[in-house]
């Protein structure tokens, strides 16, 4: 039976920068690698009210990627 090994887990941020012409945000992307992939929603929700200070615009999204092999 095939089976998922993970590779590899990443943290990315969606931070605001500004905004366009029309009034609608502009984001940028912050991310960093080698992330657990045992890390819960929650955990990835407290970092990322932890790191969201350090930015002057706010944090609009919380994304987690992982890559995934098929064994």
């Amino acid at each position: 039976m095939a089976v998922f090994n993970n590779k590899s887990t990443r943290f990315t941020l969606r931070v605001q920068t500004g905004t366009t012409a029309l009034g609608d945000p502009k984001y940028s992307s912050v991310g960093w690698g080698n992330i657990s992939d045992a890390a819960t929603a929650d955990e990835m929700d407290t970092l990322a009210l932890a790191l969201e200070g350090l930015f002057s615009g706010a944090v609009g999204e919380v994304q987690r990627s992982a890559v995934d092999q098929v064994l």
